[in-house]
């Protein structure tokens, strides 16, 4: 019974398609984008914590290309911003790309 309210957490939007929206699954996505950035999980971490708090099984080849995917996403939007005339404080901010992806690589990485 207890873990069925923790399943609320995923599920808990107020959109009118709700509960046929995918809201559930941007949060379970943004769950494990935390997990690995936030608490520098490793992918087995992951899958057991998943597994553990929520009774949710995901392969552990669905997250590595979950994550795979994620930095094909960042390059793009990288790639398409060099190409673009854009103002300094942009490009500034667009420097988190780089980082981002190597802590998705590598959890264990500090850098600000």
């Amino acid at each position: 019974m207890q873990r069925k309210g923790k399943i609320k957490i995923l599920a808990n939007c107020k959109c009118k398609d709700c509960p046929y929206c995918n809201c559930g699954l941007y949060n379970l996505q943004n769950l494990i984008f935390s997990l690995r950035i936030d608490k520098k999980y490793s992918i087995d971490d992951i899958y057991y914590y998943l597994l553990k708090e929520f009774e949710i099984i995901i392969y552990r080849g669905d997250l590595i290309d979950f994550f795979e995917s994620l930095i094909h996403s960042f390059n793009t939007i990288k790639n398409i911003c060099e190409s673009l005339i854009l103002n300094e404080v942009i490009k500034e901010k667009l420097l988190f790309i780089p980082k981002m992806i190597e802590k998705i690589k590598d959890p264990k990485i500090s850098n600000n």
